[in-house]
């Protein structure tokens, strides 16, 4: 999540004070109407460990990631319908950080648990939230073929093809790209040439982005069906 403008060129030395002084205020509040503030702390805090994540201050990103992640926590206890999608991404942005520092358990652990909280907004709100349980999937499935699981990597990346094949049928031109990300991803997890080759080519075929579009082309010329 990128807020202000100094963040958003890349100036982090300016950003860093004004997120510091967005937080402190924030804080301040909290403390007179906790219920009124916490969601603006814990934003906050997001922001915050997103650009400490983004200039390589890893052990800073992870203590205020779960800062963040416990107020969003206890938010989704009293209302979870709109603070649910919240702890997920939280804990998205936590699955990034243990993965660059080699913490392959903790980043299972952290998307699983972003996964199970996409799947309960999908239960009622499908449209708005298969996307993001693709998405999941999405992470769950590039983690498990890094760590050799490919099976599970498969099967993951096989459950998101799926959903987003579907959301490309109703909207085509608005999915194709998340369709063809997905595709790539599961030719990843794949060990039967054929299979690859279905897939980058079907991943090609829907693929509007351009680098997209190149890889998998690229994909689908070194393969050779059996």
């Amino acid at each position: 999540m990128r807020v202000g403008r100094a963040y958003e060129e890349n100036d982090f030395t300016q950003a860093e004070p004004v997120m510091l002084a967005t937080l402190e205020a924030a804080r301040q509040l909290a403390k007179a109407n906790p219920s009124a503030y916490q969601p603006d702390v814990a934003r906050a805090l997001n922001n915050l460990a997103n650009l400490y994540g983004d200039t390589q201050r890893m052990k800073e990103a992870e203590v205020t990631y779960k800062e963040a992640l416990e107020i969003r926590r206890q938010l989704a206890k009293a209302n979870p319908t709109t603070y649910q999608s919240e702890v997920a991404i939280t804990l998205t942005n936590l699955a990034v950080v243990y993965s660059l520092t080699q913490r392959t358990k903790e980043a299972e652990a952290a998307y699983l648990a972003a996964l199970d909280n996409y799947r309960q907004l999908a239960k009622t709100n499908p449209t708005a939230y298969e996307p993001y349980v693709a998405l999941a999937l999405n992470n769950l499935s590039v983690l498990h073929a890094n760590m050799n699981n490919l099976p599970q990597a498969a099967k993951e990346s096989e459950e998101a093809v799926r959903i987003n094949r579907e959301r490309w049928k109703a909207n085509p031109d608005g999915t194709a790209d998340e369709l063809a990300r997905s595709l790539l991803i599961a030719l990843r997890a794949q060990q039967e040439t054929s299979v690859m080759c279905q897939l980058a080519n079907e991943a090609a075929s829907v693929a509007h982005n351009s680098q997209l579009k190149e890889r998998a082309i690229k994909e689908a010329a070194i393969c050779t069906p059996r």
